[in-house]
């Protein structure tokens, strides 16, 4: 749960570097003299997060990035009827008390229902889902070799 989580999270970081790398001044004057392919690289990267973000940032939601009162709500009220969970306050000593909720993956695949729910059918909702942060990693790898290739290979060479 915590590499998902995490992956969430650094998609979004990519996407806001990445908005600000292609809104640079300087960026923006040698782009057009890159080699095309490197150029596509890039601007399709950027294009491809422009889509694509309101549903990585729902995503990264879910997965506790920031979690979302309306997506708990969702999620409790659609939990199954065989569905259980623990709430466990202990103070076994009198140095300190803890309360334990083991309900987070509940909540996270109840919730999952209320970022997909536009879709008909939740299995093939969460493909596509799975399909576009991969994609979303196809995008990274390639425009991170571009920018790097062009811009700090021989400024850190």
């Amino acid at each position: 749960m915590y590499y998902i989580r995490r992956s969430m999270g650094s998609l979004m970081e990519f996407r806001g570097a990445l908005n600000q790398v292609t809104a640079d001044k300087e960026f923006k004057q040698h782009l057009p003299m890159l080699p095309p392919r490197i150029a596509e690289h890039i601007v399709e990267a950027n294009r491809y997060f422009q889509a694509n973000h309101e549903l990585i940032k729902r995503l990264r939601n879910d997965f506790g990035g920031h979690v979302q009162i309306d997506y708990v709500r969702h999620a409790t009220a659609n939990f199954a009827p065989e569905e259980t969970g623990k709430l466990e306050w202990s103070s076994d000593n009198g140095a300190y008390w803890s309360l334990t909720i083991d309900l987070a993956a509940n909540i996270i695949t109840a919730g999952l229902a209320h970022t997909l729910q536009p879709q008909t059918d939740i299995i093939a909702a969460l493909h596509e889902a799975i399909n576009t942060i991969a994609k979303a990693y196809h995008h990274v790898q390639n425009s991170t070799f571009a920018l790097v290739s062009q811009f700090l290979w021989k400024r850190m060479g």
